[in-house]
C-alpha cells in the first residue's frame, strides 16, 4: 500500500515581494514530511467547476487536513498584515484543529488566552476592538468590509497552538533561524490527528497495470493532494475483499476507472460506484464502444501514451484541484527530493511492471516445459530429430495462448500476482534445470 503524508493548510502570501520567504518556510514544513495544501489560485479569477465558493472551499479543503499554518506577511495595514488571511484560522478553528501561527518581521500581533480560546490581536494595543469569531463569520458571510475592519481573531478551542514565531525576512537569516522552527514544528507534529473525513480517489483498474496506476496516483496527487487507492490496498486486512470494494467506494470522493483489459472484477466496481451515485471517469486503450455496457453514459477518455493517461487523469480532476505547495517546491527546484515531502512512490519509475513480469514468467514458463517434454520425446524416441522443432512449437503456442486469452492471463495473475518474485525465481529455475538436462541428452 502507498504511504501518504499527514495534510496541512499552508496559508501565506504568494505575491511577488513575499513568495520566495513563504517557500522557505514551506519547505521546512515539507521536509518534515508534511503535505501543504491551500486554495486554488485559478480560482481567483473563475468559478469553481463544482460552484463551491471561497468558504466553501476553504472548509472542504480543511475537512481533510490534520491542522493549519499561518504565516502573516508584513502590509502597510492599520493590522500590520493581511486582514484577508483572518478567514482561514477561523475556518479551522471551527473543528479544533491544531493552528500553528508565524508571522514576518513587522508585523504586531498579540495572543492571550480566554478560557479555552486564543485571541490574537493584531496591529498593537487593539485589546478593546471587536472581536470576530467563526460564528460571526458564518451569520455575516466573508466580506472586505467586515475583515478590514477587525484587529482581534478569536481562535475557539484548537487541539494545540504554537507560536506566534517571528520569521526573518532573508534568505540568510532565516536559514540561520531555520532549526528552532524546525524543533517546533516537531513538537507539533505530536498533537496532529488523524483527517477527521479523509478524502480519496478509488481508482477501479486490474492488479497488473501497475505502472498505470502509478501514473494515475501520481497525477491525483498532483492535483488535488488526495491519496488514490486500489481494492488491493489493505489486502492484509481482515476484512473481506467485497466488504473492502464497498468500503471505498462508499467514502471514496469519486472514482476512476481503468478498463483496458477485460475484467469482472473491474465492471462490478464501476457498477457499484455507479448504484453510489458517485462520480465515475473512465480511461482506457479500448475504443468506447468495446467497453461494458452502461458505462458510454460517465466520461470517457481513450488513450494510447501515458502522457495521455496523465493529461485524462488531470481533466478529470479539475473540479477538485487544490493548491498542492509540494510540488511547486519540486517544480521550482527549492527543495531536493526530500526537502519535497513528498512520498517516495511518487518519484518511482516502474520499468518492469506485474505485465512485464507475468508475461517473463510466461516465456521461462514455456521454455521450461518445452524443454522438458524435448527431452522426454528425445528420451523415448532416440532417432527423433524433430524433437527440438517440437519444443520450440510448444513455446510459441503456450505463448501466443497467454497473450490472447484473458481467462489465462488472469488465471495466471490470480495464481502468482502475490508471490511475483518467488514465482519469477521457481520459473527461472525450472527453465535453467530443464534446458541443462535438454543439452545434456542432446
Amino acid at each position: 500500500m502507498r504511504q501518504y503524508p499527514k495534510s496541512l493548510y499552508f496559508s501565506a502570501s504568494w505575491h511577488k515581494a513575499d513568495r520566495k520567504i513563504s517557500l522557505l518556510v514551506a519547505k521546512t514544513f515539507a521536509s518534515k514530511g508534511f503535505l501543504l495544501v491551500g486554495d486554488h489560485p485559478i480560482y481567483r479569477d473563475q468559478d469553481h467547476e463544482r460552484g463551491l465558493g471561497y468558504p466553501e472551499r476553504v472548509a472542504d479543503i480543511l475537512d481533510d487536513c490534520s491542522g493549519i499554518v499561518v504565516f502573516w506577511p508584513k502590509r502597510e495595514s492599520p493590522q500590520t498584515t493581511s486582514p484577508y488571511m483572518f478567514t482561514e484560522p477561523l475556518y479551522a478553528s471551527r473543528s479544533g484543529l491544531p493552528i500553528f501561527i508565524l508571522y514576518a518581521n513587522g508585523v504586531s500581533i498579540d495572543v492571550y488566552q480566554s478560557g479555552a480560546n486564543k485571541i490574537l490581536t493584531f496591529g498593537g494595543n487593539n485589546q478593546n476592538t471587536d472581536v470576530l469569531d467563526v460564528d460571526r463569520l458564518d451569520k455575516n458571510g466573508f466580506s472586505d468590509q467586515l475583515v478590514e475592519s477587525i484587529f482581534q481573531i478569536d481562535l475557539k478551542n484548537p487541539r494545540a497552538f504554537v507560536g506566534p514565531i517571528k520569521v526573518p525576512t532573508t534568505q540568510e537569516e532565516y536559514c540561520s533561524e531555520e532549526e528552532d522552527i524546525a524543533e517546533a514544528i516537531e513538537r507539533f507534529a505530536y498533537s496532529l490527528p488523524s483527517p477527521t473525513n479523509l478524502k480519496f480517489v478509488f481508482n477501479i483498474i486490474p492488479f497488473a497495470m501497475q505502472r498505470e496506476h502509478l501514473e494515475i496516483a501520481r497525477e491525483v496527487l498532483e492535483q488535488t493532494g488526495m491519496p488514490c487507492f486500489t481494492a488491493e490496498d489493505h489486502r492484509d486486512s481482515q476484512e473481506d475483499v467485497t466488504d473492502r470494494w464497498r468500503s471505498y467506494i462508499d467514502n471514496s470522493t469519486f472514482a476512476i476507472a481503468e478498463l483496458s483489459k477485460s475484467r469482472e472484477t473491474c465492471s462490478l466496481e464501476v457498477g457499484l460506484a455507479i448504484g453510489k451515485e458517485k462520480p465515475v471517469f473512465i480511461v482506457s486503450k479500448r475504443a468506447v464502444e468495446e467497453l461494458p455496457y452502461g458505462t458510454h453514459t460517465r466520461p470517457v477518455v481513450t488513450y494510447n501514451s501515458l502522457s495521455n493517461l496523465r493529461k485524462a487523469i488531470r481533466k478529470y480532476c479539475q473540479p477538485y484541484r487544490r493548491r498542492i505547495i509540494n510540488i511547486e517546491l519540486k517544480e521550482e527546484g527549492i527543495a531536493s527530493q526530500k526537502e519535497t515531502g513528498l512520498p517516495k512512490w511518487y518519484f518511482r519509475k516502474i520499468w518492469f511492471d506485474l505485465g512485464r513480469k507475468l508475461l517473463a514468467f510466461t516465456i521461462l514458463l514455456s521454455i521450461g516445459i518445452s524443454a522438458l517434454l524435448a527431452t522426454i520425446v528425445r528420451f523415448f524416441e532416440p532417432e527423433q530429430l524433430l524433437a527440438p522443432f517440437i519444443a520450440g512449437t510448444l513455446l510459441t503456442v503456450f505463448g501466443i495462448a497467454v497473450s490472447i486469452f484473458s481467462p489465462l492471463q488472469q488465471l495466471l495473475e490470480k495464481w502468482i500476482a502475490n508471490k511475483i518474485k518467488l514465482s519469477l525465481r521457481v520459473a527461472l529455475l525450472f527453465a535453467i534445470i530443464a534446458s541443462a538436462i535438454f543439452w545434456h541428452v542432446f
